[in-house]
């Protein structure tokens, strides 16, 4: 989330570390499909940008209780993913869905509740390609 003021003037840059676990198998579905029922996510995020400290000036009063270059989000994934037998290079496709919660933004929240309720949980589609070199 980037304050109004900032939106759109300059981009943001980040790098991160995520770990996830499968809660549950994977259910072979056959013919290559398979499903993964849930998996748990925790991303470190952090962001680096020489506009960072004037971001502040657009957020709440008190809205910084942490750093704000570091956050820390936690989610649940589902998805589905194609294995190809044949690929030479692309060896599978998975599509999947996933909810996470940043923690900094429930955090201020509930100090200042002056957050937008749309920042509390992030969704999100993706694709991801499995390649083999």
């Amino acid at each position: 989330m980037k304050p109004k003021n900032v939106r759109g003037k300059e981009d943001l840059y980040l790098s991160s570390i995520r770990y996830q676990y499968a809660f549950l198998k994977s259910v072979d579905l056959g013919k290559g499909w398979s499903w993964n029922p849930v998996k748990g996510s925790m991303t470190f995020i952090f962001y680096y940008d020489r506009y960072l400290d004037d971001l502040k000036d657009g957020f709440p009063d008190g809205y910084y209780l942490l750093r704000n270059d570091q956050t820390l989000q936690l989610g649940f994934e589902t998805g589905f993913t194609k294995r190809f037998e044949k690929g030479e290079v692309l060896k599978g496709i998975s599509f999947y869905g996933n909810a996470n919660q940043d923690l900094v933004y429930l955090l201020n929240t509930f100090r200042s509740f002056k957050q937008e309720q749309g920042h509390l949980i992030s969704l999100g589609l993706g694709v991801i390609f499995h390649f083999e070199l």
